[in-house]
């Protein structure tokens, strides 16, 4: 988080009055940080880390996302999520005996209604707007084809989400195929379109000063790998990997500071950047 409380202004001292929260999916301390390999370069994030606290020993909620995004939104530790519907998320928070409708829950974004700010959420796999979309006053997310995507579809709908998952996982085999079956306008160019676009929507989420609470949660570096640090550029190819996904954290990170900056509202902005979970190599 950046360590700034205050903005002084001349002999006056006025407080932040937004938060930009960023979780970058699967982001790793210790492989971005304190083991980084020299070959990869985060000049955005270091950047940040300089003049700002870290919390070198925070620990996410939760292994997954399922659990720990709502786990971060509502302050509580959450033992278990299953999708109940189109709509839904049942969680069970730690120690309660039954679970609970997310959509229900106190949270962050309705806490910021209360006081009177306005909050927005822009981000992947959760379908925040369909769930917690009554506390925001700005939502955009990305399909990715989890439960809560398919149950209560038509079934050419359900279908297409299940073959849109079946396609992250074809990119452990893509090297196999047949040259003829490769295709740039598939499933990859699909998801490059979407990193695309929530960078985007982030950035103007960002620099919108009528927000005072924005949440992204960003797909990168989680899994699969579309960017190649070499070229600073998507790429079809394969042959990336985690490393290069988080040079693509970083590129997005500056994306967004530099739109704060060109909107003023960079020095009025508490900026957090965390994490959903660590690195699952397996």
């Amino acid at each position: 988080a950046k360590n700034k409380s205050a903005v002084y202004a001349g002999d006056n001292i006025r407080p932040a009055t937004r938060v930009l929260w960023i979780i970058f999916d699967e982001l790793d301390y210790q492989a971005a940080f304190a083991a980084r390999p020299s070959s990869t370069e985060l000049p955005e994030l270091d950047r940040l880390r300089d003049e700002s606290i870290a919390a070198i020993n925070a620990y996410p909620p939760a292994r997954w996302t399922m659990r720990s995004i709502p786990a971060l939104v509502t302050g509580r530790l959450v033992a278990d999520a299953q999708p109940s519907s189109y709509n839904e998320l049942m969680i069970k928070f730690d120690g309660a005996s039954e679970s609970v409708g997310w959509s229900a829950q106190p949270n962050v974004f309705s806490r910021a209604r209360e006081i009177g700010g306005a909050a927005a959420v822009v981000g992947w796999y959760h379908p925040y707007c369909r769930v917690i979309g009554g506390d925001l006053t700005r939502c955009s997310f990305t399909v990715v084809g989890n439960e809560m995507d398919t149950r209560g579809q038509r079934v050419s709908r359900s279908m297409l989400e299940h073959f849109r998952m079946v396609g992250a996982a074809a990119q452990v085999i893509r090297q196999v195929l047949p040259k003829s079956l490769k295709s740039d306008k598939g499933w990859e160019f699909d998801y490059v379109e979407g990193l695309k676009r929530i960078a985007q929507e982030s950035a103007a989420a960002a620099a919108d000063r009528a927000l005072s609470l924005v949440m992204v949660h960003f797909p990168a570096p989680h899994w699969p790998c579309m960017y190649d640090r070499r070229k600073d550029d998507f790429t079809f190819e394969g042959g990336c990997n985690y490393f290069d996904n988080l040079e693509l954290v970083d590129r997005t990170f500056g994306d967004l500071r530099r739109s704060m900056e060109r909107a003023g509202l960079w020095e009025d902005t508490v900026v957090l950047v965390s994490s959903d979970h660590w690195w699952r190599t397996e």
